[in-house]
């Protein structure tokens, strides 16, 4: 397929209800065996599996050996996130999910 990465904002799901993110990686595991997932949630508690906002970010193949760092908005309103990827000659590369 030649991807790389995908970035999906405003997913409105809410990534920390019950089942929500391991339904979903296995789903991602099922097309990219070797892939990595980042999304960005909110501190407050919502009962329901939709949420407003939130965004996800899909690592696929020779990406996710490549990490260094990932993250979310530190004010905890996943309103974004973030990927750093070790690049060629020692650059940093760096994906916003917002």
């Amino acid at each position: 397929m030649g991807i790389g990465a995908v970035c999906l904002p405003e997913t409105n799901m809410n990534w920390q209800a019950k089942g929500a993110y391991k339904t979903w990686k296995q789903l991602v595991k099922k097309t990219w065996q070797y892939s990595s997932c980042i999304t960005s949630f909110t501190k407050d508690n919502f009962e329901s599996i939709n949420q407003p906002g939130r965004t996800a970010m899909i690592l696929m193949d020779n990406w996710v050996s490549r990490t260094i760092e990932t993250g979310t908005d530190p004010f905890g309103m996943g309103q974004w996130s973030y990927v750093v990827l070790r690049g060629r000659k020692g650059r940093k590369v760096l994906l916003v999910t917002a």
